[in-house]
């Protein structure tokens, strides 16, 4: 049994597409409703997961015990670069605990759309890890590990969608955002955030001293960034086993 895991994102759906083209069959596809996602990403999670059932491939949605929301009331802070401890709550614990349920003995295969050039970080990423860790000893592959970008951006246009400038937007904004993350933001973002960090009293961003606010009117001081390698952050920290970003 192959499980794909993703937000459908660029890997995603380049992964889908590739799956679909080498008759992969993937028994599902899994994404997570961290409950802090863009205002526009439900859309995209739509209609990935329509051509994940197109493609003959069920689509699952799971929900953490408490959205990021919930989680930073309990915590009484937020999430940062140094105590990650979000995406291990949102994501590592219904992600596990689901597979447990389908898959009791550890026998399927975790298959995620990372690649080796996305980030310096997985510049040796594995085709396969035989016992990971953060699967409970599943085996992971990653199918996609040697394509070159351009590669990638062809299977995500030959599956009929747009190749995005950004990461999944599964939570945004994201403890990792980077100056083009805070360009592109949409107003409705900025204010879910700005209300969270006032009920919190609390802000998410402290390298930048006063909020969200505070974030966005410095990346505005910057001519438009645009980032080549988008997921590169989360590589770094505690979102690559899981698939932040993807």
């Amino acid at each position: 049994m192959s499980i794909a895991i993703g937000n459908y994102g660029n890997e995603t759906i380049a992964l889908l597409q590739w799956a679909l083209e080498n008759s992969l069959s993937l028994s599902y596809v899994v994404s997570i409703d961290t409950g802090f996602a863009a205002e526009s990403w439900r859309e995209r999670q739509l209609q990935g997961e329509a051509f994940a059932m197109r493609s003959g491939f069920k689509p699952i949605l799971l929900k953490p015990l408490a959205s990021f929301s919930e989680l930073i009331f309990d915590r009484k802070q937020f999430p940062d670069k140094k105590h990650q401890w979000c995406t291990a709550m949102l994501k590592g614990i219904p992600l596990n605990h689901w597979l447990d349920s389908i898959d009791p003995n550890c026998e399927a295969v975790v298959v995620l759309g990372k690649w080796r050039k996305s980030s310096r970080a997985l510049s040796e990423l594995p085709e396969m890890i035989e016992e990971s860790e953060h699967y409970q000893g599943r085996k992971v592959w990653h199918p996609l590990f040697l394509h070159e970008k351009s590669e990638l951006d062809a299977l995500v246009e030959r599956a009929g969608f747009s190749v995005l400038p950004h990461r999944s937007l599964e939570c945004d904004p994201c403890i990792h955002n980077t100056m083009s993350d805070f360009q592109r933001i949409s107003l409705q973002d900025i204010n879910k955030t700005r209300n969270l960090e006032e009920v919190a009293q609390q802000i998410m961003f402290e390298e930048y001293g006063q909020g969200i606010d505070s974030a966005v009117q410095s990346a505005k001081q910057h001519g438009k960034v645009t980032e080549k390698n988008y997921n590169g952050t989360f590589y770094n920290g505690c979102g690559s086993p899981w698939g932040c970003g993807l």
